[in-house]
């Protein structure tokens, strides 16, 4: 899920896989400490997404959604290698 920052609020969507699911969410600081809510929706379901950061853009908590589902979840910042196009010159 590519994550788009503007101030505290977070938007994105799945990438490597099949989902029309969006993403919508806030991170909050204070204290050192740093707690993530998302909200993820689609035409038929929905899910509130709770944690806390535990390492530099990796969070962990409990994932709650309609129909009574419910499970852990955790969400890390992934870089992928990208080869420029350019060469770079000496």
């Amino acid at each position: 899920m590519p994550r788009k920052f503007h101030h505290n609020k977070i938007s994105g969507e799945y990438t490597e896989i099949n989902n029309d699911s969006i993403f919508t969410g806030e991170i909050y600081t204070a204290r050192e400490n740093s707690l993530i809510t998302l909200t993820q929706y689609d035409k038929s379901f929905y899910a509130i997404h709770n944690g806390h950061m535990v390492n530099h853009n990796h969070y962990v908590g409990t994932w709650f959604a309609s129909g009574n589902l419910s499970g852990d979840f955790e969400l890390k910042k992934s870089v992928k290698n990208i080869k420029s196009p350019i060469k770079p010159t000496l």
